[in-house]
């Protein structure tokens, strides 16, 4: 039957077998041709032909389009159930044929490319690479997408259980040769690399690669590296107690000998680190290795790598960083954040040449691994006249070089001295002068210079705390805590340090440490940590100062046992006065409790803080709080025992899901009603990212009676509570609050009325107090009217919340968009659904308006201005649907709207006009996506068109397929229709990792890390349209979509003259 597959599909192998190996291809080509178009599968009915194999299994496909066919051959290569011969013969059919449909796909070369490596087919492999990876700048392959392919390859043979051939291929094909233009001062591993870049430093011997603990942006090559050129291409592991128990294809070793280096040098820099179990607290400054320079004259130095101070775990946090080293690279976010560290030791006999280098592991838990090593014999030029060159670099190598002898300080003093006469006014070359002077141990000479730049320079804390640290070191611990003492409105240190500053304040904490003893230095920073409390702060604002027993600088939170890998998240906390949800609060510090039977934490933290002195009457008490761990809801995790003036003791007890939550949450949870701060992103778990605080308020039912004190007791729950604030309020003195103040007057009254556990009578009664005076002294402020609406809108009274809020809308202008959100959800409370929905209909627009930035005064006309037709702005995600996700929330809020560059074409960049895709349709996407924007006005000449664009599902079609167009209409009624296809103009947003990201007819113009995805980029395209009637006005523009899988956006439009 010559219409029959099956038969065609049969014939193909028979042929095969009789070794008429080209006409066999025919027949399964032709076996392919005669499959009916694709169906869902119960669309079929009786219709549906018999088939086997590979035909049935393309035929289940949404569609035969070539990139499906050749994906579907290298699934065969991994399928069981039959012969290998068989699956490799029909993964070569396969992507052959998607290759001869679509010559210009870089998706199916890709696969073509996997199959042939997987036949050891090397000379085809090369061709179907160049069709399919990513070029660099200088025309070589894309090492990374290449190490794709490696990886793909070792899976297989894993897969076929040839587990030694799997490691030897990514030996022999993951590590690239060397590169001519390196020098002897890149030491050449090549001979010592036992494991690749492309792959996990660890992989088992049975084990598939996991992408999760695998590089994803590591540069491949000569490296340049804190300003040092590295040889990275492969890495030297060794053996450790983590992996003690593992099974590898090679042997581990405990020690490498005879790295040649055959020269002299003054430092040398090692790109090293190590794996170990973050959940295992080892013991800081334990060494897990060492590196032994071994002399011609038989001599030898031996170099130590320590935890915590030269190594860390690779794969750990961001907050983990060494004490004695500086990160040579990080990438990764949350827990899974990748990094390499850069030692220097200072070679203590330079006049002496190495002639070789050992690495050796102590067998202790951590196994270290060693990327690159670079020697370095003379001292780095700076630029004759550059002082800020000069004394950077002095200031660096005075507190990062171990090992520092007489050699090193003498260089170093005499290049910052240099830098100071050369710019004598520069108060940072005066400052990295005064640090030189202290690592080199002239601590009265940078006293003296730390004091007169402090003197000119008041307000300067990184000066400050300098001077602090001098003075401890000379002893004067007195005068030391005085000066390191955080002042009131300071930053953060993590927004106030660089990262040399934060490095530096790490390695002082670690002498502290040293000096003191763990818990005494650590009580005596944590205190400097806490600013003192402002000067005539009024009492109802608690003072927890003599109460506070951790600070927002450290990571007080962390577990006995556990590394400290939670890092001080919080530090981003502003501290002094803050007002939250319509309370001022006084944050400084912590309160932390602890019942060490549920969970024992690694600092020693009481049950219960007695005799908080309050002395002030008041209605309520609002506590700021927030705990780790969590509970079942309901379960008391903490008692504020009440003690008024009159004797009187009143207990209350939080219950955990109710007023007090875990301080970090999911970010795509719902946010507890009681939270009253959220940072979001900032953790650093990937599942719980989010950084909140809770209020807790209790009711005063004698408010004439004083509060005396409080006390605050835990339960006997696994959440242990700490707490940050507490405030007493009283109702009389809200209602006696100046005019001026009625926006904060209105955001208590909400909060209020929004905390329905808190609300009695007496409250109810306070609330519609405040509501009068709201709408006595805030008739002019659309913010404090929108609140009051909402007032009145949860005490249903709906008619006057109507009124209130239209009267706000009149006035309104940043708010626009939550006063009609609000009069929507108030008709709809009203049953007027037709008016609900119409109103619900004008909130979108109204947050476009308010938040798209104005185009620029004075912008050429040549810059089309897509105002009226954005409709979703840069920071937020085109397709984002009712069910949020922290993995799906890309954005372009990194852009500075307004004209920029991209690909050398300047474009008005202010927002997205998104359209609608086949994929859009079926899914509840929260903005209006529609199938065409009309209408876009130009009203000039231009002899070109260039878009800025990208596409959603921009990879789902095949090659070539149109996803949009844009429609030119001319003065004179005619049109052109300009075409956008996938892979030719452009492609998916989110970049693929595979293949080559370039398109045959635009450019890859924008491309960024995202911000919640490891490994992923994104990107934007331009295009360039020839106008074929230049002389002849265009009126407008129409882009719409061709309703395909893809859904293409545009972000400019420009035209040349």
């Amino acid at each position: 039957n010559s219409e029959a597959p099956i038969a065609w599909y049969v014939n193909a192998h028979e042929l095969q077998h009789q070794g008429h190996a080209e006409e066999a291809y025919k027949a399964f080509t032709q076996s392919i041709r005669l499959l009916p178009p694709n169906r869902h599968v119960l669309d079929w009915e009786h219709e549906k032909p018999f088939l086997v194999g590979t035909l049935r299994t393309i035929l289940a496909q949404k569609t035969l389009a070539p990139h499906v066919l050749a994906q579907a051959g290298i699934n065969r290569l991994f399928q069981s159930g039959d012969t290998a011969e068989r699956r490799q013969l029909e993964a070569d059919w396969l992507t052959r044929y998607a290759c001869e449909l679509a010559p210009e796909d870089a998706r199916v070369w890709r696969n073509r490319a996997q199959y042939l490596a997987s036949a050891e087919r090397a000379d085809e492999l090369k061709g179907a690479i160049a069709k399919s990876l990513q070029r660099l700048d200088d025309g070589s392959v894309d090492w990374r997408q290449y190490g794709h392919l490696v990886n793909e390859r070792c899976n297989e043979l894993v897969k076929q259980k040839r587990f030694n051939e799997a490691h030897q291929h990514v030996l022999r094909e993951g590590i690239p040769a060397r590169s001519k233009e390196a020098t002897a001062a890149q030491i050449d591993l090549s001979s010592k690399y036992n494991q690749a870049l492309v792959q996990m430093p660890y992989r088992g011997r049975t084990e598939r690669n996991n992408a999760t603990y695998t590089w994803n942006r590591l540069p491949i090559g000569l490296v340049s590296i804190n300003d040092v050129l590295f040889d990275v291409r492969g890495l030297v592991r060794l053996t450790g107690g983590f992996i003690a128990n593992r099974e590898f294809a090679d042997p581990v070793p405990t020690k490498v000998t005879d790295i040649a280096v055959n020269q002299t040098g003054k430092y040398l820099h090692f790109l090293h680190n190590i794996v170990a179990n973050i959940q295992r607290r080892t013991p800081h400054g334990e060494v897990v290795g060492h590196y032994t320079l071994h002399y011609v004259d038989e001599e030898q130095v031996r170099f130590p790598i320590r935890y915590g101070q030269d190594v860390i775990p690779w794969v750990f946090t961001r907050f983990a960083k060494p004490t004695q080293a500086r990160v040579g690279w990080a990438e990764g976010l949350y827990q899974n954040h990748k990094t390499l560290s850069h030692s220097i030791w200072e070679n203590p006999r330079p006049e002496v040449e190495i002639r070789s280098i050992s690495f050796e592991s102590t067998n202790t838990h951590a196994a270290p691994f060693l990327v690159a090593v670079s020697i370095e014999s003379e001292e780095v030029d700076s630029p004759a006249d550059d002082a800020d060159q000069m004394s950077i670099h002095a200031f660096r190598q005075s507190f990062l070089t171990q090992g520092k002898t007489q050699l090193t300080k003498e260089a170093v003093d005499a290049l910052s001295q240099k830098a100071c006469e050369l710019a004598p006014e520069n108060a940072d070359v005066t400052y990295r002068r005064a640090e030189v002077l202290f690592q080199t141990d002239q601590l009265d000479a940078a006293l003296m210079v730390i004091e007169n730049l402090c003197k000119e320079h008041p307000e300067n804390s990184v000066y400050r705390l300098l001077e602090g640290r001098i003075l401890w070191k000379l002893g004067r611990a007195e005068a030391a805590a005085g000066k390191l003492q955080r002042s009131a409105g300071e930053l953060p240190m993590s927004l106030a340090f660089n990262e040399d500053q934060q490095l530096i304040w790490s390695q002082f904490t670690e002498q502290v440490h040293a000096k003191m003893g763990e818990v005494e230095g650590r009580n005596w920073l944590y205190q400097l940590q806490i600013p003192p409390r402002d000067a005539g702060l009024p009492k109802h604002l608690v003072d927890l100062s003599g109460h506070y027993n951790a600070s927002f600088e450290e990571s007080w939170y962390t577990p006995r046992g556990y590394p400290n890998y939670s890092g001080p998240f919080f530090n981003e906390i502003q501290p002094g006065v803050q007002t939250l949800d319509g309370t001022p609060y006084d944050i400084r510090g912590v309160i932390q409790l602890n019942n060490r039977s549920k969970i024992a934490m690694h600092n020693s933290y009481p049950e219960a803080v007695n005799a908080i002195e309050v002395g002030i009457q008041g209605n309520q008490v609002h506590f700021l709080h927030a705990t780790l761990n969590n509970d079942r809801p309901g379960t008391p995790v903490v008692n504020y025992q009440i003690h008024l003036s009159n004797g009187d003791v009143h207990n209350h007890i939080v219950r955990f899901g109710l007023d007090i939550h875990e301080m970090v949450r999911n970010h795509d949870a719902p946010k507890p009603e009681c939270t009253a701060w959220l940072t979001p992103n900032i953790s650093p778990f990937a599942g719980e990212s989010d950084a909140l605080l809770h209020q807790s308020t209790w009711n005063n039912p004698t408010p004439e009676h004083a509060i005396h004190h409080v006390d605050v007791k835990i339960g006997g729950s696994s959440a242990q509570p700490f707490l940050v604030a507490m405030t007493v309020e009283s109702f009389d003195q809200q209602l006696s609050r100046d005019p001026k103040d009625i926006l904060q007057v209105a955001q208590i009254a909400n909060r209020k009325i929004k905390q329905r556990y808190s609300v009695n009578p007496s409250v109810l009664r306070h609330v519609k107090k405040l509501a009068e005076k709201i709408e006595a002294e805030g008739a002019d402020n659309p913010r404090a009217l929108y609140l009051l609406a909402k007032i009145y809108y949860r005490l249903e009274q709906q008619e006057l919340a109507l009124e209130t809020v239209s009267n706000a809308l009149k006035l309104a202008k940043a708010n626009r968009a939550e006063c009609l959100e609000l009069k929507s959800d108030i008709f709809a409370a009203l049953k007027q659904f037709s008016l609900a929905r119409e109103t619900q209909q004008q909130v979108r627009r109204a947050v476009l308006d308010a938040s798209i930035p104005a185009r620029g005064k004075g912008i050429s006309s040549r810059f089309i201005d897509l105002n009226a037709h954005y409709n979703v702005l840069l920071s937020e995600f085109s397709y984002q649907t009712e069910q949020s996700s922290r993995t799906l929330t890309e954005t372009f809020a990194h852009m500075n709207p307004g004209v920029g560059q991209f690909a050398g074409i300047p474009f008005d960049v202010r927002g997205i006009v998104a359209l609608a895709g086949a994929e859009t349709e079926l899914a509840a996407g929260v903005y209006e996506l529609k199938p065409e924007v009309k209408g876009i006005a130009v009203g000039r000449k231009a002899s070109a068109v260039h878009l800025l664009q990208g596409a959603g599902w921009g990879d789902i079609e095949p090659h070539g397929t149109c996803i949009g167009q844009v429609v030119v209409h001319y003065e004179d009624g005619e049109t052109s229709v300009v075409d956008i296809c996938a892979g030719m103009h452009v492609r998916d947003w989110f970049l693929t990792r595979n293949h080559t990201r370039q398109v045959s007819d635009g450019q890859l113009a924008s491309v960024h890390p995202s911000s919640q995805v490891n490994g992923r980029d994104i990107g934007l395209y331009t295009m360039t349209w020839k106008n074929p009637k230049p002389e002849t006005k265009i009126e407008s523009i129409d882009f719409r979509s061709t309703m395909t899988a893809g859904a293409p956006f545009l972000l400019g439009v420009t035209l040349d003259d």
